[in-house]
């Protein structure tokens, strides 16, 4: 049987002018980058937290990631948790900065937390500190 094609009408994120955004989540099964490359203006006027999945198929892949938040003057983040009681579902969440792309393994999915410059602050001061 032969896939049946149609069009999909796509629009970027800054087209809807969104404003006082403060996060998002991203899960676009290894389309983020190009949802980040249509979200520029709306990163540098709002600054909000993203919260995205990332496939680490190979390290040129993630180097994209990587060198388009530090351009943004993002901050990465690795978000791991462990589960520490099964019945009332309670996380321990870790966050762990990404300095270079050898922090990540290959063929591995992450959740990856990016935290604007200016809200490094609040982010140290509040979530890892919990």
């Amino acid at each position: 049987m032969k896939p049946s094609r149609f069009k999909v009408s796509v629009k970027n994120i800054d087209s809807y002018e969104f404003e006082n955004i403060d996060l998002i989540k991203l899960d676009a099964e290894g389309f983020e980058y190009e949802i980040l490359q249509g979200s520029c203006k709306t990163l540098e006027k709002n600054n909000p937290y993203l919260i995205f999945e990332h496939h680490a198929t190979n390290i040129d892949n993630f180097e994209k990631y990587f060198n388009f938040f530090i351009k943004k003057k993002y901050v990465l983040y690795k978000i791991e948790y462990i589960l520490i009681n099964r019945n009332d579902s309670v996380y321990d969440f870790q966050f762990t900065k990404i300095e270079a792309s050898y922090d990540l393994q290959l063929n591995q999915i992450y959740n990856l937390l990016a935290v604007p410059n200016d809200k490094l602050d609040i982010f140290n001061n509040s979530i890892l500190k919990v």
